[in-house]
Protein backbone atom coordinates (compact mmCIF):
# COMPACT_ATOMS: atom_id res chain seq x y z
CA UNK A 1 0.00 0.00 0.00
CA UNK A 2 1.24 3.38 -1.00
CA UNK A 3 0.82 5.86 1.94
CA UNK A 4 2.25 8.53 3.82
CA UNK A 5 3.85 8.25 6.96
CA UNK A 6 5.25 10.64 9.53
CA UNK A 7 1.56 12.88 8.91
CA UNK A 8 -1.58 12.57 9.11
CA UNK A 9 -2.82 10.62 5.38
CA UNK A 10 -5.55 12.02 3.85
CA UNK A 11 -6.08 8.86 2.06
CA UNK A 12 -3.98 6.24 1.02
CA UNK A 13 -3.15 5.51 -2.84
CA UNK A 14 -5.80 3.03 -4.01
CA UNK A 15 -4.49 1.15 -7.34
CA UNK A 16 -7.08 -0.27 -9.86
CA UNK A 17 -6.13 -2.90 -12.25
CA UNK A 18 -8.40 -4.38 -14.70
CA UNK A 19 -7.67 -7.11 -17.74
CA UNK A 20 -8.83 -5.95 -20.90
CA UNK A 21 -11.22 -8.71 -22.10
CA UNK A 22 -9.97 -11.75 -24.30
CA UNK A 23 -6.18 -10.50 -23.67
CA UNK A 24 -3.38 -12.64 -22.51
CA UNK A 25 -2.27 -11.43 -18.96
CA UNK A 26 1.44 -12.45 -18.26
CA UNK A 27 2.86 -9.82 -16.28
CA UNK A 28 5.03 -7.08 -18.14
CA UNK A 29 5.67 -4.93 -14.59
CA UNK A 30 6.45 -6.58 -11.43
CA UNK A 31 7.32 -4.30 -7.93
CA UNK A 32 8.56 -6.67 -5.65
CA UNK A 33 8.94 -5.35 -1.88
CA UNK A 34 9.35 -2.03 -3.07
CA UNK A 35 10.64 0.87 -0.52
CA UNK A 36 11.13 4.66 -0.89
CA UNK A 37 11.12 7.83 0.74
CA UNK A 38 12.60 11.34 1.23
CA UNK A 39 14.95 11.62 4.17
CA UNK A 40 11.85 10.44 7.18
CA UNK A 41 9.54 10.23 5.32
CA UNK A 42 8.34 6.68 4.25
CA UNK A 43 6.39 7.57 0.64
CA UNK A 44 6.18 3.76 -0.35
CA UNK A 45 6.83 1.12 1.77
CA UNK A 46 6.81 -2.68 1.41
CA UNK A 47 4.71 -2.95 -2.27
CA UNK A 48 4.00 -5.56 -4.34
CA UNK A 49 2.21 -5.66 -6.97
CA UNK A 50 1.86 -7.15 -11.19
CA UNK A 51 0.29 -5.52 -14.19
CA UNK A 52 -0.19 -7.50 -17.19
CA UNK A 53 0.88 -7.16 -20.45
CA UNK A 54 -3.06 -6.27 -21.66
CA UNK A 55 -4.10 -4.28 -17.92
CA UNK A 56 -5.36 -1.17 -17.56
CA UNK A 57 -3.50 0.82 -13.99
CA UNK A 58 -5.28 3.74 -12.52
CA UNK A 59 -3.31 5.42 -9.45
CA UNK A 60 -5.58 7.64 -7.44
CA UNK A 61 -5.15 9.46 -4.73
CA UNK A 62 -4.69 12.45 -2.90
CA UNK A 63 -1.49 15.21 -3.28
CA UNK A 64 1.48 14.17 -1.82
CA UNK A 65 0.50 10.06 -1.28
CA UNK A 66 3.07 8.75 -3.69
CA UNK A 67 1.68 8.41 -7.15
CA UNK A 68 4.25 10.37 -9.01
CA UNK A 69 7.09 8.71 -7.28
CA UNK A 70 5.64 5.26 -8.03
CA UNK A 71 5.79 6.06 -11.97
CA UNK A 72 9.40 7.89 -11.73
CA UNK A 73 10.15 4.23 -9.94
CA UNK A 74 9.10 2.24 -12.34
CA UNK A 75 10.59 4.80 -15.80
CA UNK A 76 14.15 4.15 -14.03
CA UNK A 77 13.78 7.97 -12.84
CA UNK A 78 14.82 7.45 -8.78
CA UNK A 79 16.62 4.36 -7.40
CA UNK A 80 14.03 2.15 -5.23
CA UNK A 81 15.71 2.19 -1.61
CA UNK A 82 14.14 -1.47 -1.53
CA UNK A 83 12.91 -4.27 -3.13
CA UNK A 84 12.60 -5.08 -7.31
CA UNK A 85 10.89 -3.70 -10.53
CA UNK A 86 10.93 -5.90 -12.95
CA UNK A 87 9.70 -4.40 -16.65
CA UNK A 88 9.05 -6.59 -19.81
CA UNK A 89 11.17 -9.35 -18.00
CA UNK A 90 14.56 -6.86 -16.97
CA UNK A 91 14.67 -5.97 -13.55
CA UNK A 92 15.98 -3.38 -11.21
CA UNK A 93 16.23 -3.21 -7.59
CA UNK A 94 18.20 -2.26 -4.70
Amino acid sequence: MLTRTGAPAKEPLSIENEVVAGQDAGAEVELRGLRHGFGELAVIERLDLQVGEHEVLGLVGPSGCGKSTLLELVAGLREPLGGAIEVGGAGSGA
